[in-house]
């Protein structure tokens, strides 16, 4: 009584896996079209100089090998290290954006 149950739920996770590898793959065909599409865009520019050339194609496929571990880590790094920068330049915006506001408040009016 019980096997039904039991081959159902089998379906569903074969069902799964099948649809994360069908997206693991698509996106993988979209990153290498991305990667062709930027190699081959100085020859796609309107007033491309004559004797531009594409950009070289990668010789090897991507490595989808790294771990997760891996990959959470340099997402961390680079994560922290766009925060930052973020704030970096909000602080440069607002510093250019207040000396601007308030270079005449200094002067002395006669």
């Amino acid at each position: 009584m019980a096997l039904p149950i039991f081959y159902r739920e089998a379906e569903k996770i074969r069902q799964e896996r099948e649809f994360k590898k069908a997206d693991r793959d698509a996106w993988l065909n979209g990153r290498y079209m991305y990667e062709a599409f930027c190699c081959a865009a100085p020859l796609l520019r309107a007033f491309a100089k004559k004797g531009t050339t594409a950009l070289p194609y990668p010789d090897k496929p991507y490595n989808m090998k790294d771990t997760k571990e891996n990959m959470s880590d340099i997402d961390s790094e680079e994560k922290k290290q766009q925060a930052i920068e973020n704030e970096r330049l909000k602080m440069q915006l607002y510093l250019e954006r207040f000396i601007s506001v308030n270079k005449d408040k200094g002067k002395n009016k006669n």
